[in-house]
């Protein structure tokens, strides 16, 4: 019992030097990092690093400059022009086919006619093809 207790406060004390190593480490960087960054902003802030600006205004960076404002001109509303009507027909004749007594209007399908053509054209396509799989599985174990 006295080897489990010298190791657990063995443990504690590693863990508490760990804790102090980790805060002594993150606190002397912190202050390397705020040191590194006065640093550049003098030298930046000191220096012609930026380019001027486009109106030939020099602006320090993080300056609030105002947005210039559009002028908008009121004077006379603007009105619409009148669009053209025009008329359009359509000339286009039914299909038909045939001659005479025999000419037949061509109309397209009903959505249930258009089903049952899919189905029916399912159970060909299918039935074919199972007829292909079983003559080419009686040609091979004839020949084998």
């Amino acid at each position: 019992s006295e080897s489990e207790s010298e190791s657990e406060s063995e443990s504690e004390s590693e863990s508490e030097s760990e804790t102090e190593t980790e805060t002594q480490l993150g606190v002397g960087l912190s202050a390397v990092l705020e040191q590194l960054d006065i640093a550049f902003d003098d030298e930046v802030l000191g220096s012609d690093f930026l380019p001027p600006a486009i109106d030939g205004e020099s602006v320090d960076p993080g300056e609030k400059i105002p947005l210039p404002v559009p002028e908008i001109q009121t004077d006379e509303p603007v009105q619409p022009q009148m669009v053209e009507s025009v008329s359009i027909k359509f000339s286009e004749q039914p299909k038909t086919v045939g001659h005479g007594n025999r000419k037949i209007e061509l109309m397209s399908r009903t959505s249930d006619e258009k089903a049952q053509f899919k189905r029916n054209k399912n159970v060909i396509v299918w039935t074919v093809g199972a007829l292909l799989i079983l003559l080419t599985m009686l040609i091979m174990l004839n020949f084998s």
